[in-house]
């Protein structure tokens, strides 16, 4: 992949879901459970988050704050007691009101292998569906890879925001070795 300049990474790239009819089951592999924001949570959510985009994060002002913010729209997979992966099925008004926003995706790297990206996502797009939300979208980085795969095996396809991102997109497939089913979307 071509080396990424501050300016080819902008804006953020944008994937689609035009339906969310037909999701698979959450399929979790044993001592894996699923469960939603609780009390005393954030703390737990930081370092999750902030280990997955090598960045700091706080919860009270990334996701509390919002007014999209409810208990059930943050999830999470926990392990052992400790919280393991986490995905936020969020709303924007950017986007209207029939779409939702699978948000803040991060996964542990202790629990690689174990398809907690994928299942936590899915999780959010169940959690999208029960709120009768019938389109997803999400933003994400160039050089989220494995991300990136996931969200493929999702069903999102690639939307087209800026000029610069056809490109963007070709060198991600190419990198993928993929081929890309479709031409993304304007």
């Amino acid at each position: 992949m071509k080396t990424s300049t501050p300016e080819r990474g902008k804006p953020q790239l944008v994937m689609g879901r035009m339906h969310l009819q037909d999701l698979p089951e959450i399929q979790l592999e044993a001592g894996y459970t699923l469960r939603h924001f609780e009390q005393g949570d954030a703390p737990g959510w930081n370092v999750l988050i902030s280990k997955t985009f090598n960045s700091n994060y706080d919860f009270d002002g990334t996701i509390l704050a919002d007014r999209f913010f409810h208990p059930e729209r943050v999830l999470f997979v926990e392990h052992s007691g400790e919280l393991v992966a986490t995905a936020c099925a969020w709303r924007s008004e950017a986007w209207g009101k029939n779409t939702g926003v699978l948000h803040m995706v991060g996964a542990s790297p202790e629990h690689r292998g174990h398809q907690l990206g994928y299942q936590i996502s899915l999780a959010a797009l169940h959690q999208l569906v029960r709120e009768g939300i019938h389109h997803a979208v999400l933003q994400t980085d160039d050089d989220r890879l494995p991300a990136i795969v996931t969200y493929l095996k999702l069903g999102f396809q690639p939307y087209l925001i800026d000029s610069n991102q056809a490109e963007r997109w070709r060198d991600i497939y190419e990198c993928l070795g993929l081929i890309p089913h479709d031409e993304p979307r304007a």
